[in-house]
């Protein structure tokens, strides 16, 4: 689903995102497999020179029809924030640092300021979830834990980390919720994890960008990068271990019981 208009310009030919792994295509296709929906909140969906049939039998888009769409937006991403912020407890805590090796499955809070997370930043329990009162940059490529879920009053910025450009590389189980903007860097190659922001800046330039979770924003986010190819300048695998393993981090468990005598 995306909000706006929607126009991913296949070409007349067609070539894999990275060679590498098996979630590559190599035709015309929104979806890898051909098989679900897409969904665009805009007045327009437009598929390029490659796919221009969206309601017609043309073979590279395998007899997939337009039909129009009205659909409401309840939830935004500071609704969620507080949403989830008003479910968990939290513990001050003065630096990330200080988050204690015990605290598994903890919500900390951090005083009000920017927080810069570096390859040198430990974040010493897992599966916890870290308020951010202020902006956050995140400059590394791995987190040390899993499950690591960052709700942020302010905006995010993701920085390309080494050669590869990438965050998360080891694709551990991560959340980013923030209230602002969600920045990816121009230099970015690839992101892991899910990321809902109230707006998302997916970088401009020649540098393709690759996004194994999901992504969601609050309002329209136009995508800005070309690499100039036939290949695709955006590529969305979707990874649910960025949901399912951190379900009670980002919402509510209920559970009932009945005793049978």
């Amino acid at each position: 689903y995306k909000l706006g208009l929607l126009s991913s310009n296949f070409p007349s030919g067609y070539s894999a995102y990275d060679n590498s792994g098996s979630d590559n295509i190599t035709g015309g296709y929104f979806n890898q497999g051909e098989a679900g929906v897409v969904v665009t909140s805009g007045d327009s969906l437009s598929a390029g020179a490659g796919g221009t049939a969206i309601s017609g039998s043309s073979s590279n888009i395998r007899n997939w029809t337009a039909r129009s769409y009205s659909g409401g937006n309840s939830f935004t991403s500071t609704s969620y924030a507080n949403y989830v912020k008003a479910k968990r407890n939290a513990t001050p805590v003065p630096d990330i640092a200080s988050i204690p090796a015990s605290g598994t499955g903890g919500t900390y809070s951090l005083p009000s300021g920017n927080v810069t997370v570096s390859p040198s930043t430990t974040i010493a329990a897992s599966y916890v979830t870290i308020i951010v009162n202020g902006d956050l940059t995140l400059s590394t490529n791995n987190l040390n834990r899993d499950g690591i879920v960052f709700i942020v009053d302010g905006d995010v910025t993701i920085n390309g980390v080494g050669a590869s450009g990438r965050f998360n590389s080891a694709n551990r189980p991560f959340a980013l919720i923030s209230t602002g903007e969600i920045a990816f860097a121009n230099a970015l190659t690839e992101a892991n994890g899910l990321y809902v922001g109230n707006s998302i800046e997916f970088g401009t330039g020649a540098t393709p960008l690759k996004i194994v979770g999901n992504v969601s924003s609050s309002t329209p986010s136009p995508f800005n990068r070309d690499r100039g190819t036939s290949a695709p300048s955006m590529f969305i695998v979707f990874d649910p271990r960025h949901m399912l393993g951190i379900i009670d981090k980002v919402s509510t468990v209920k559970s009932s019981w009945t005793q049978l005598q």
